[in-house]
C-alpha cells in the first residue's frame, strides 16, 4: 500500500513538472502548495458545512454564543503556543538543513514542554475564577468559560504541531487534522446529538468542539512524533531558548495582532450588539475567509524554503521565490473573490433566511484580503529571513488601527462598522508590509510592480 502511494506521488510530482515546466524545487514547493490547497478545499466544503449545521441546529442567539467563545479559544491557542509554532517553520528546518540535529530536538521538545505547562496552568486559573465568580456571570456562562478553558491546552497543541509538521514540508499533517478531521469530528459529534433526540445548545457545540480537538491533537502528536523519530538523527538536547523566544515573541505579538484583526471586530461587536448580530457577521466572515484559502495554501509551501535559501545565503532564489509566491496567490485569490460574491447571497442563505441580510457585508470584506493577496508571501519573507520584528511593527499599527476604528464604527455603523474597520486595517497593513520588503530584501511584492523588478 505504502509503495503504490509513493508511487502516486511521484507520477503526480511529474505531471506538475511537465505541465508547468518545473524541476526539482520548484516541482517540489507546487505539490506542497497544491496539497495545502486540496486540504483548504476539503477544509472549506467541512467548514461551511459545520457551520450551517450548527447554525440551523442552534438558531441565531446560541450560535452567536458558540462563535463568540469559539473565537476566544483560537486567541487563547494562538497565545499558549507563543509563537513557537512560526518559530519551529524557521528553526527546525534550518536545523534539519544544517545538521544541528541537538538543536532541533531541543526545540521540538522546550516547545512543546512550554506551550502545555503555559496553556494547562492558564486553563486551571480560568476556570477556578469561573467558579469562584460564578455569581456575578450570566447564566449558562460558567459552563461556556469551562468548557471553552478545557480546549485551550489543546488548541494550543494543535497550533504547536502544525509548525513542527510543516518545518519537514508534511503538509498533509499540519493541515489535515486540525481543518478537515476537526471539522468532520465536530459535524459528526452534533449530528449524533441531534440524532439521540437531545437538544443542542452552545454548551454542547462547545463539548463537540473539545471531543474533536482532544482526537485530532492527540493523533496529530503521535503521527508527528513517530515520523521525525525515523527520519531526524538522535542527538542529546541542546537548547537556545533565549534566542528562540527572542525570535518567537515577536511572531506570537505578529501572529496575535492577526488574529486581532480577524477577530477583534467579532470581539466588539459582542460588547455592544446582541449574539444573533454577532452570529450574522461570523456566518458573512466565515465565507469571506475563504478568499484567504490560496494564500494560506502557498504560505504554507514556501514558509519553510525562504528559511532554507536564507540559511544558505541564496538571496536571488529568495527574490525569486517572493515574486512568485505573488503571482501563485493574486490571481487564483481575485478569481475565487469573484466566486465569493457571485455565490454569496445563496450560501448566507443556507444558515438561515435571517442571514442573507449580511450579503452587504462581503463586499467590503473581500476587498481587505484581496489587497492583502496582493503582496503574496512578504509577510513571511520578513519572518523567515530574520525581520520578524518589521512584520511585527506592520502588525502592530494596523492593529492598533483597527482597535479605533472598530470602537468608533460599530456604534455607529453596526456590522457594516465592523467591516470597514477590518477592511481599512488591512490595507494599511498590506502597504506597510510592501514598504518593509523594498527596504530590506531590496525587491517588491506587490503585484502591480512585479514586470517593473
Amino acid at each position: 500500500m505504502r509503495a503504490n502511494g509513493d508511487k502516486r506521488i511521484r507520477k503526480l510530482k511529474n505531471l506538475i513538472s511537465q505541465r508547468f515546466g518545473l524541476i526539482g524545487a520548484s516541482v517540489e514547493l507546487h505539490y506542497a502548495a497544491l496539497t495545502a490547497l486540496a486540504v483548504k478545499i476539503a477544509a472549506a466544503g467541512l467548514g461551511f458545512g459545520s457551520q450551517i449545521l450548527l447554525a440551523q441546529v442552534l438558531g441565531a442567539e446560541q450560535y452567536g454564543l458558540y462563535s463568540y467563545f469559539w473565537v476566544w479559544i483560537m486567541v487563547g491557542g494562538l497565545v499558549t503556543s507563543f509563537g513557537l509554532s512560526e518559530a519551529a517553520t524557521r528553526f527546525i528546518a534550518e536545523y534539519r538543513d544544517t545538521g544541528k540535529y541537538d538543536l532541533a530536538w531541543g526545540f521540538i521538545w522546550n516547545a512543546l514542554s512550554l506551550t502545555l505547562i503555559t496553556s494547562i496552568g492558564l486553563a486551571v486559573i480560568g476556570i477556578s475564577w469561573a467558579f469562584i465568580f460564578q455569581q456575578t456571570l450570566p447564566e449558562g456562562y460558567v459552563t461556556l468559560i469551562v468548557l471553552a478553558l478545557l480546549c485551550l491546552p489543546l488548541m494550543a497543541l494543535q497550533e504547536l504541531m502544525e509548525g513542527y509538521a510543516l518545518s519537514f514540508s508534511w503538509t498533509g499533517l499540519g493541515h489535515i487534522p486540525p481543518y478537515v478531521l476537526r471539522q468532520a469530528l465536530i459535524m459528526v459529534l452534533v449530528l449524533a446529538f441531534v440524532l439521540a433526540g437531545n437538544t443542542v445548545t452552545a454548551a454542547t457545540a462547545l463539548l463537540c468542539v473539545l471531543l474533536a480537538l482532544l482526537l485530532s491533537a492527540g493523533g496529530q502528536l503521535v503521527i508527528f512524533l513517530h515520523r521525525t523519530a525515523k527520519i531526524l538523527p538522535k542527538a542529546p538536547l541542546k537548547t537556545e531558548r533565549r534566542h528562540w523566544m527572542k525570535t518567537a515573541l515577536p511572531m506570537l505579538l505578529a501572529s496575535g495582532f492577526q488574529l486581532c484583526l480577524t477577530f477583534s471586530d467579532i470581539i466588539i461587536l459582542g460588547m455592544f450588539l446582541d449574539s444573533s448580530t454577532v452570529a450574522l457577521y461570523f456566518a458573512a466572515t466565515r465565507i469571506t475567509s475563504q478568499i484567504a484559502a490560496v494564500q494560506f495554501s502557498v504560505l504554507s509551501a514556501v514558509a519553510q524554503k525562504m528559511s532554507s535559501f536564507k540559511a544558505t545565503d541564496n538571496l536571488v532564489a529568495l527574490r525569486e521565490l517572493v515574486h512568485n509566491s505573488v503571482r501563485w496567490i493574486f490571481w487564483p485569490t481575485l478569481a475565487i473573490t469573484v466566486g465569493i460574491l457571485v455565490a454569496g447571497w445563496p450560501l448566507l442563505w443556507l444558515f438561515g433566511a435571517e442571514f442573507t441580510s449580511a450579503y452587504s457585508l462581503l463586499p467590503i470584506l473581500a476587498l481587505g484580503l484581496l489587497v492583502r493577496a496582493s503582496t503574496g508571501g512578504a509577510e513571511d519573507a520578513l519572518k523567515m529571513v530574520g525581520y520578524e520584528y518589521a512584520e511585527f511593527k506592520a502588525k502592530a499599527v494596523s492593529t492598533g488601527l483597527n482597535l479605533v476604528l472598530n470602537f468608533s464604527l460599530i456604534p455607529w455603523l453596526g456590522m457594516h462598522g465592523a467591516a470597514i474597520a477590518t477592511t481599512v486595517s488591512l490595507i494599511v497593513y498590506s502597504i506597510m508590509i510592501e514598504l518593509m520588503v523594498r527596504r530590506y530584501l531590496g525587491t517588491s511584492s506587490f503585484i502591480g510592480s512585479l514586470k517593473r523588478v
